[in-house]
């Protein structure tokens, strides 16, 4: 009996995800961004009328997927806000709710625009992964400011790995943003001098974002074995005994660094005592809303 690609997939979907919603969701994605089917095809094409080089890539992606591994370290790539981010092994995965993020911090940035039309921006992204909110926002923002050094963005991370493609994906999408290999624990030391691309000029105004990790390692048996077993634990759980441990280094790096506001996204679980961090250094306005999802993730912090 003839097999089409969509079921083909499906089966090998299995031993990477486990909500058959998602499973569903993970065969369209890649019979239609990669195969370029479309409509009923997506449902019914047979993998034997697949030209010999689709029928190699449904092969190459399905021993991947058996293998648990994710959809987007298969493919290479993950949308984010409409753009395609190479990704791989060493670099998180970026998350629908973390574009979340990046339109509260260029509604921020915006406003900021509105009331002091000269105004020029310091964009800094913290442990900035793959890249995607650094450039996310910066790209959005061009056109808010398009005066001579109107905006400025920077990005750091402790990775190697993740530096490396955020840098490809800085350039495969044409965002001018520099990243830079830093630790935010020394960052956020006051023995350690800042170097000069944290630190605002004449008339900037400094807004960071920031992703860090926060998920608590108890949550670890609610999450995906894709998740455990192929993202960089370092980029996903925050310590046993210190769940807002990397909240107050962004908080201590950010007002050292003099930025007048900080957008992240925090888990849900602490919020208290992430707002508590920021405001021990001196954000007194603090709001947090809910993502995409419903959940109470996107916090904003300003002076």
């Amino acid at each position: 009996m003839a097999t089409t690609a969509f079921d083909y997939l499906l089966k090998a979907s299995r031993y990477t995800y486990s909500d058959a919603r998602e499973r569903q969701a993970v065969v369209r994605l890649i019979l239609e961004d990669e195969l370029g089917l479309q409509g009923a095809a997506v449902y019914t094409r047979e993998v034997n009328d697949l030209s010999d080089n689709d029928r190699t890539l449904l092969g190459q992606l399905a021993e991947k997927l058996r293998a648990g591994q994710p959809l987007q370290y298969a493919l290479g790539w993950a949308w984010f806000g409409g753009r395609k981010y190479e990704v791989g092994p060493g670099v998180l995965i970026p998350r629908p709710e973390t574009e979340d993020v990046v339109a509260a911090t260029t509604a921020l940035a915006r406003r900021w625009k509105a009331d002091a039309p000269d105004a020029s921006l310091l964009l800094v992204d913290a442990c900035t992964g793959s890249g995607c909110m650094a450039i996310s926002a910066s790209l959005s923002l061009k056109d808010a400011f398009q005066q001579p050094d109107g905006l400025r963005a920077e990005a750091f991370d402790i990775s190697a790995d993740a530096l490396s493609y955020a840098r490809k994906n800085g350039t495969n999408l044409h965002a001018d943003v520099a990243f830079h290999e830093a630790d935010l624990l020394g960052l956020a030391d006051k023995a350690v001098a800042l170097p000069s691309y944290l630190l605002p000029r004449a008339r900037e105004r400094s807004l960071w974002l920031c992703n860090p990790p926060y998920i608590h390692p108890n949550e670890a048996d609610e999450m995906e074995d894709h998740v455990l077993s192929w993202e960089p634990n370092e980029a996903l759980f925050a310590p046993i005994n210190a769940p807002v441990f990397y909240y107050e280094a962004v908080a201590r790096a950010a007002r050292r660094a003099k930025a007048d506001a900080v957008v992240c996204e925090i888990n849900p679980l602490f919020e208290i005592g992430t707002c508590e961090a920021f405001r021990a250094e001196g954000y007194a306005q603090i709001t947090v809303e809910l993502d995409r999802f419903g959940r109470r993730r996107i916090l904003t912090a300003e002076k």
